[in-house]
């Protein structure tokens, strides 16, 4: 009878350690997939960021270019995706919003401005353009 007892408490305890190892590994194979949807959801929201900025700095430049083409007293509006930071040197744009930011040059003078936000005039005043 003893040993009828053992080999049941062997077998139970084997069993045991089986369930314990395919556990882990379940486990194991579930954080991995974790891990992966993390690093694919972090990639899709900076190639989001990176294409809102891109349509961002296309809005501004049409109206920028529009408003230098038609000359002094044309005024035109933008509004952005999401908020982002302009600042000018010269005739020189540069759109920032997170980790990234964007340059672009243009034909007429570009009066110095540092600001954020998501609406801006754009003004031609002689020549000179304002963004506010």
């Amino acid at each position: 009878m003893s040993c009828t007892k053992s080999k049941r408490t062997s077998v139970r305890a084997q069993a045991s350690a089986e369930s314990l190892v395919v556990f882990l590994v379940f486990i194991s194979i579930l954080g991995i997939a974790a891990l992966a949807i993390s690093r694919i959801g972090d990639a899709a929201k900076t190639r989001l960021d990176s294409a809102t900025l891109q349509s961002s700095m296309g809005s501004l430049s049409y109206a920028i270019s529009q408003a230098c083409a038609m000359g002094g007293g044309n005024v035109r509006q933008v509004r952005l995706s999401s908020a982002a930071t302009l600042s000018t040197d010269g005739k020189k744009l540069r759109l920032s919003s997170g980790n990234s930011s964007l340059e672009k040059d243009f034909n007429c003078e570009l009066l110095p401005i540092n600001l954020h936000a998501g609406s801006f005039t754009i003004s031609n005043l002689d020549g000179k353009i304002d963004i506010s």
